[in-house]
């Protein structure tokens, strides 16, 4: 067996470099991580996550085997101490103030940069607001990350070590043949992390591969030992990633836990893993996509989350450390491959909102990257200017110059829309306190069913793990058009048995609630409850599904609507990211029932408590409606200010309000 692969980047004489850049860039990252994350939960799949760590269960497809392995051990090491979830939280900011290590590794073997520089482009890409958000929150992408950036700096370090010479002893090419197993091994990981950079760790590590193909010794032998290496990298890594999902067909037996799909059949693995819940959604983007062309989404997506990141203060900074990854040919050649691959995944998707947090993790090792380009750029500066010679031996002029730009990035970041200063997590609790304002008020033994990922989630958690409102049944609307989530419900709560074949999934949630006719029935939003069949009565929050000839059992009390509303506002959940979207919903979804029930006195008020917390609007006198006219769409992520402002002024203008109706939109 042959080891003869070539260096394609070669061994150097450069002087050894300082390491402590990387060390003291992990204390910082991870102390400032650590004390912004979140304490709890946060929206979208954190609580899912975090449920299924705790329970031993399996997350949505194509599953995360390696993450939910490590997830689940370290919620309950700190358990022990009463903070599974921030302990959770911390495995985000470790894993991602971890990327220091591989990503300054990388910037010594393709750069030969002052210490500082490294240490100060590591401190900025780790800065960006969209790599901040993936590591204060429980989430995949800090571990996958994490782990991609050290599949990439082994595979150079491999293809580094040169080629062996001929007659090597037998013992060094099982050797060389057990690195790239274990190389294949670490792919493997990184697919149990996410199975998308499994695949960008993959490909990156052929390119890489591939361009020592070209010697001239000959393309035969060459070609011969590149495809050895790649064939025991995929026998390494396809053997970890069958390990992992032995380890989830195992989890999928444990009982009372929540696991996703059916996993007693070949048939129903293979409709797990290649995403089958999801396929009404794929099926309605490949209509946007096959009308709009890919080509001119991925350039508007691109555009859109460009400034995004610019208004974010981080565009300057990554552009600069892109144009820097030009001037590194070597370097070019793993980091290209994960940016581009990553850029594709999250901006092919027809809706796309810059804001979401898994758009945003397939982009954090590509930005991470971008630290090597931008400490390439600042080396070159130093080095154009400061003239010849190492270190001190330069002329300073380069060195600060170079200290200016990074200033000046800094003072970016520090200027957009949300400042380096102010970012925390540390007291918001939005998920938990909306969930709890649903739930908290439902009778003994009532039916709620939820529909928003934002709450979906963050009440399974309190229900299941926190056994909170143990005498009710949480049903997820969405998963209820699946048959393994019924299974799942008849396995934890008293189901009676029924015909689960229907036209809908509203039929399907009243056949089953036509056989437990002794308990109230709560759903999240009203046009459910019409679904159904039902007249949707206000609670504080959410809506009680009586029949239609019935009265509501008691007046909605909004107080305490508009208490917990301006509460979140100014706790912190109005400013992150994704929970003044959540505010926003909440506002809209209130309102839209109360206006289809006629109260449009209570709709146009519910509408100005999803605007923000300092924004006063008028609020004048309306009349109720016998047959309201039907409510504006308005496209957003989850809800919107500005759709909540403009529903307002169509209330008033549709009721005569032309004055009041300007004021609501003024500023737009």
């Amino acid at each position: 067996m042959s080891s003869d692969i070539d260096a394609e980047i070669t061994t150097t004489s450069k002087p050894r470099q300082p390491l402590w850049p990387s060390f003291v860039a992990f204390l910082t990252l991870f102390a400032w991580y650590a004390v912004t994350a979140a304490r709890g939960l946060m929206f979208f799949d954190t609580a899912e996550l975090a449920q299924v760590a705790m329970e031993g269960g399996v997350s949505h497809a194509p599953g995360q085997a390696v993450y939910m392995m490590v997830a689940s051990a370290w919620a309950r090491l700190f358990g022990r101490f009463d903070c599974a979830l921030y302990g959770l939280n911390l495995l985000s900011a470790l894993t991602m103030a971890l990327c220091a290590f591989p990503l300054d590794a990388l910037m010594r073997r393709f750069c030969n940069v002052r210490p500082g520089f490294r240490y100060l482009s590591l401190l900025l890409l780790g800065s960006l607001s969209p790599v901040w958000d993936q590591a204060t929150r429980i989430e995949v992408y800090a571990p996958a990350s994490l782990m991609l950036l050290v599949t990439l700096a082994s595979a150079c370090a491999l293809l580094g070590e040169g080629r062996a010479p001929s007659g090597e002893p037998q013992s060094q090419q099982r050797c060389w043949a057990l690195k790239w197993l274990l190389l294949g091994a670490l792919c493997g990981v990184t697919a149990g992390f996410n199975a998308i950079f499994g695949v960008v760790a993959a490909i990156a590590i052929a390119l890489g591969a591939q361009a020592a193909i070209w010697r001239p010794a000959g393309l035969g032998a060459k070609l011969s030992s590149v495809l050895q290496a790649l064939i025991f990298a995929a026998v390494g890594g396809c053997a970890v990633t069958a390990a992992g999902f032995l380890w989830l067909k195992h989890c999928a037996a444990t009982e009372g836990a929540f696991v996703w799909g059916e996993w007693d059949t070949w048939s129903h693995f293979l409709f797990y893993v290649t995403g089958g819940d999801y396929q009404h959604t794929r099926a309605a983007s490949e209509a946007v996509a096959s009308a709009s062309g890919r080509i001119g989404i991925w350039a508007d997506h691109a555009q859109s989350w460009f400034l995004w990141l610019f208004e974010q203060g981080g565009a300057v900074t990554l552009l600069l450390g892109l144009l820097g990854l030009t001037f590194v040919a070597k370097a070019r050649l793993y980091a290209w491959p994960v940016m581009l691959l990553g850029a594709v995944f999250a901006f092919e998707n027809p809706v796309f909102y810059p804001q979401i947090p898994d758009y945003n993790g397939y982009m954090t090792p590509g930005m991470m990257l971008a630290s090597v380009g931008l400490a390439a750029l600042l080396g070159g500066i130093d080095a154009r200017l400061g003239g010849a010679g190492e270190g001190l031996q330069r002329k300073p002029l380069g060195a600060v110059l170079g200290f200016i730009v990074v200033a000046a990035l800094f003072a970016n970041e520090c200027i957009g829309d949300r400042p380096l200063h102010q970012r925390t997590r540390a007291h918001v609790t939005g998920a938990s306190r909306i969930a709890e304002a649903y739930a908290d008020p439902l009778p003994e033994g009532s039916i709620f069913i939820v529909e928003s990922d934002h709450l979906v989630f963050a009440a399974g958690y309190l229900h299941r793990v926190q056994k909170r409102w143990p005498s009710i049944i949480l049903i997820n609307k969405g998963f209820a058009g699946t048959s393994w989530y019924w299974r799942y419900l008849k396995g934890i709560y008293p189901i009676p048995e029924f015909e689960l074949k229907a036209p809908t999934t509203p039929i399907r949630l009243r056949r089953m609630i036509d056989l437990m006719p002794g308990r109230r029935v709560f759903v999240e939003s009203p046009i459910l409850a019409f679904q159904m069949g039902f007249r949707p009565c206000p609670m504080a929050f959410g809506f009680e599904a009586v029949p239609p000839q019935s009265l509501c059992r008691e007046p909605h009390p909004l107080e305490r609507f508009e208490a917990l509303m301006r509460a979140l506002w100014h706790e912190g959940t109005g400013r992150d990211l994704i929970g003044h979207h959540v505010l926003a919903f909440e506002a809209m979804n209130k309102a839209r029932g109360l206006w289809d029930l006629g109260d449009s006195n209570g709709a146009l008020w519910a509408l100005s408590q999803g605007v923000g917390p300092d924004l006063q609007l008028p609020l004048p006198a309306l009349p109720p409606l016998k047959e309201p006219p039907q409510w504006p769409e308005c496209e957003a992520l989850i809800g919107d200010e500005i759709c909540n402002r403009a529903a307002g002024a169509w209330i008033l203008k549709t009721l005569g309000k032309e004055r009041e109706a300007e004021m609501w939109l003024e500023g737009m």
